[in-house]
């Protein structure tokens, strides 16, 4: 399943329904209480709604640009002025803009900036004493952001009522995205360090603010040996891949995956050209049309001949030179109106190693052995389908209508089911024999959005792709995007389930264990049993995540397999056309694992598929 593309997704939803975010311009003012003092020098913060302080926008490496782009992260150096005033968030990262990706601007420009490792931290509101006592050194909690590692930013992410009424210390960081942060080439770094060649710069730059928060967070009152690592969609996979990377040991001592999964790109894939099997996005396919933008009269195999003569010198100072702008754009060339597109979590036997992410968690030696929380949200599909024509009707550019919500389900359904294959199930069984009683699951089943306009979120979203999040953090972001799906009627039903999230989320980063949540309260939450597995597993697995009125908050017990997608797939009497199922192994065929090869396509459907070509619509 490919990784989060659920900030522009849904404002483009969302956009029918509201104006534009509202914007408060109101500068930050300095709490004098908040005075800190870090490695780097003397700061001071804000003061949040929930009781807490806030220190926004600190510097944890030094500023990616110039000779240090595509090369791993150094550390930040010290403060040039007396006091810090760590007062706004810090740039967000070169990305696409428009929607909610984190930067503002007219959609599909380029916007954010290559100076953008930067990091925000949230805390209850300590005195200094408490702050400098070694016995009340609290839990910390890093937020990975999501954005398919193309877009978003952590300063979306408000980190307030979590630390505040959990009584933890909350991160939020910045990482290089798209293809300033994973871009593997040939000819880059020669002379640097194996980190500076490896290609996974925006990897390297969440292993760097976890050596920041071992260095700066005793200074807000965090404990360096309790460190919580927790992240949605591209970020609970970037979770998974610091489960496996060396450079990540003893950084974190607990992980959280939400809607993750991790799909390692090789080596070759993502730097050679295409017709040495590399991706058409590849580093060095994006080098080639960055060159054809230059000689547009020019074919880009002629300008192949000319590039693979040139020195690496040449063509490392050629890709250094170029603007982000040129480079971002460069991803048009293939034809595909995709800036950015690049293969990310590179296997370059560095950072990350090569083979099969199963077969390592297999083996308690062969990765960060540390306790987990993975989970998937019900209806993680149904965020990809809103905006398909074929299955919605959308009137005056506002209202919209399922046209057969039996159906829509139906395709939703699936691809849902293989999300939680990829980022829980899979996983879980290979995690919970290498790492017994250490590995926690969960799905997130709530649906009670509300209804702006008429328009029926509940069932055109529901539990869709990252409708948890909100959750986790409180519901801090009071966007009107956001706040169109809650009203009155539902205001109990999501805030009791936000609590027992906030709970266990916590109650995991001080112990290790969710159990009944911090305040001991909730469901007991077990770990994942490992002594069986399948549909029919007797032993509870995971816990549900729901409102009273839809069943509550509950262990169960089914169990994703490929084999029970594809029987239920072939029996179900809710797509009863051959295309219709063809339709939803296409999905499953185009995603980003390799569990449904595509030469296996066409035998679908008692060889029906073969009907209906992968390449077509």
């Amino acid at each position: 399943m490919t990784t989060s593309k659920s900030a522009s997704l849904l404002a483009s939803l969302l956009v029918l329904l509201v104006s534009a975010c509202s914007k408060n311009d109101t500068p930050n003012i300095a709490a004098k209480d908040s005075m800190r003092t870090i490695q780097q020098g003397n700061l001071v913060g804000i003061e949040g709604e929930f009781n807490n302080h806030a220190w926004l926008g600190i510097p944890f490496a030094a500023a990616p640009v110039g000779d240090l782009r595509w090369k791993a992260p150094k550390p930040a150096p010290a403060f040039q002025t007396e006091l810090f005033n760590a007062l706004e968030h810090g740039a967000t990262c070169t990305q696409l803009a428009g929607g909610l990706g984190g930067v503002a601007g007219e959609a599909g420009t380029i916007s954010g900036s290559e100076d953008c490792l930067y990091l925000s931290v949230y805390a209850p509101k300590l005195a200094a004493t408490e702050v400098a006592q070694a016995d009340k050194k609290l839990p910390v909690m890093v937020w990975v952001h999501g954005g398919a590692n193309r877009d978003g930013a952590g300063s979306m992410y408000d980190g307030s009522r979590l630390a505040a009424e959990q009584n933890v210390i909350v991160v939020s960081i910045n990482y290089r995205l798209g293809p300033l942060g994973w871009f593997l080439h040939p000819a880059l770094n020669q002379q640097g360090s194996d980190a500076d060649k490896s290609g996974n710069y925006g990897t390297l730059d969440i292993v760097q603010s976890l050596k920041w928060v071992q260095d700066n967070i005793s200074g807000f009152g965090g404990d360096v040996n309790n460190v919580t690592l927790f992240g949605e969609s591209a970020g609970g996979f970037n979770i998974y891949s610091l489960m496996l990377s060396p450079m990540a040991k003893g950084l974190f001592h607990k992980a959280i995956s939400q809607s993750g999964g991790l799909s390692l790109t090789k080596a070759e894939t993502a730097s050679n050209f295409i017709e040495e099997q590399g991706h058409k996005f590849s580093s060095q396919q994006a080098e080639l049309y960055a060159l054809g933008q230059q000689s547009p009269d020019k074919d880009l195999s002629e300008i192949k001949t000319v590039l693979v003569d040139q020195s690496p010198q040449q063509r490392e100072e050629f890709l250094r030179g170029l603007s982000s702008k040129a480079l971002f754009n460069a991803y048009q060339q293939s034809g595909e109106s995709t800036p950015g597109r690049n293969p990310n979590i590179i296997s370059d036997g560095v950072v990350l190693p090569k083979g099969d992410p199963a077969e390592y968690f297999a083996d308690a030696t062969k990765f960060n052995n540390v306790p987990l929380i993975a989970g998937t949200n019900r209806d993680e599909f149904k965020l990809y389908l809103f905006q398909n024509p074929d299955l919605v009707d959308t009137y005056f550019g506002v209202y919209a209508i399922v046209k057969d919500q039996t159906k829509y389900d139906a395709f939703a359904d699936y691809p849902s089911r293989m999300w939680k294959f990829n980022g829980v199930d899979n996983y879980a069984a290979a995690l919970s024999q290498s790492m017994p009683g250490k590995v926690w699951a969960y799905r997130f089943d709530w649906d009670e959005q509300a209804r702006p306009l008429g328009v029926k979120i509940d069932k055109m979203i529901g539990a869709g792709h990252g409708m948890e999040i909100p959750f986790v953090f409180g519901f801090t972001d009071k966007s009107d995007i956001w706040q169109q799906m809650y009203n009155d009627e539902n205001q109990q039903s999501r805030e009791n389930l936000s609590k027992r999230m906030r709970n266990y989320w916590a109650a995991f980063a001080y112990s290790g264990e969710p159990n009944k949540g911090l305040d001991g309260q909730g469901v007991q939450w077990n770990a994942w049993n490992h002594t069986t597995s399948g549909a029919d597993a007797s032993e509870e697995k995971y816990l549900v995540l729901d409102s009273k009125a839809d069943g509550g908050i509950r262990m169960d017990k089914q169990v994703v397999t490929l084999a029970s997608i594809e029987k239920d797939l072939l029996e179900d009497t809710r797509l009863t056309a051959v295309e219709d199922k063809c339709r939803v192994f296409k999905v499953l065929v185009n995603g980003s694992d390799d569990h449904w090869p595509e030469s296996e396509y066409a035998s679908k459907v008692s060889g029906g598929c073969a009907a209906f070509p992968l390449t077509a619509k």
